[in-house]
């Protein structure tokens, strides 16, 4: 059984991890909803307590909201430029992505690492987004 102390230290390593974790770092994402490329390339990742994550490209925002201990999720999807309504849809994972292109897939990998069944995919439709 855990004592006061390992329960207090425990929390506080817990805290200290999770500024880390909000920081948005560099990935190499895909989007697709509904079989449409909406993002394909460099993005912004952000990771969340619970597995949560979040890719960011100018206007255009994937989320995927994970059902912890299992590998199914939701996954959303918004433009706040394009006037679009935003898409959501139930999401199972595959490795580093989240869903599938006939709803909304969406796929994060470290910079150089994605698999090359992901490489020759189309570019991502409508303007380039800005960084």
């Amino acid at each position: 059984m855990s004592g006061p102390r390992q329960i207090a230290a425990a929390l506080l390593l817990g805290a200290a991890a999770l500024p880390s974790l909000a920081a948005a770092r560099p990935a190499d994402c895909l989007v697709q909803v509904e079989g449409r490329t909406l993002i394909n390339g460099p993005c912004d990742f952000t990771a969340e307590a619970g597995g949560d994550f979040t890719l960011t490209l100018g206007s255009r925002k994937a989320q995927v909201m994970v059902d912890p201990g299992a590998r199914m999720g939701r996954a959303f999807y918004e433009d706040s430029a394009s006037g679009e309504p935003p898409g959501v849809a139930d999401a199972r994972r595959d490795g580093a992505c989240w869903g599938r292109a006939a709803a909304i897939r969406v796929c994060a990998w470290q910079p150089g690492e994605r698999p090359a069944a992901y490489r020759n995919l189309p570019p991502a439709s409508g303007s380039a987004p800005p960084r």
